[in-house]
């Protein structure tokens, strides 16, 4: 089967390494329609189906990715267990840097965080 370039699947592949099957995930939004595709056991913060939604989560899931000052509680608050980020992700230093937070996967594609 041939996939999009764009499909993360090296991502969901790193994810499926790490984590056990109905983990909590924040997951980037343009990517997390793949990840219900590909491994619909894996349970994602936002995805596509954006009018699901309410602001709250909005708030929430930008402010997180975004690194704002919250963002630990912020993933504590939703039990997330994985993080799945574009390459250039502002999170990304931050979870480098972060104890209780060790990267699994980093490459061209993105990169996956998991708690520790």
């Amino acid at each position: 089967m041939r996939l999009a370039a764009d499909a993360p699947e090296v991502l969901v592949d790193a994810t499926r390494g790490a984590l056990p099957i109905g983990s909590r995930l924040l997951v980037y939004q343009p990517f997390a329609s793949w990840f219900e595709y590909s491994s619909p056991r894996y349970r994602v913060m936002v995805d596509s189906r954006i009018e699901l939604y309410g602001d709250r989560v909005w708030r929430d899931y930008d402010r997180a990715t975004g690194a704002e000052e919250d963002w630990q509680e912020i993933l504590d608050e939703y039990d997330v267990e994985g993080v799945v980020l574009p390459p250039d992700a502002v999170l990304k230093d931050d979870l480098i840097g972060s104890e209780g937070w060790t990267v699994v996967f980093d490459g061209a594609a993105g990169s996956v965080f998991v708690r520790v």
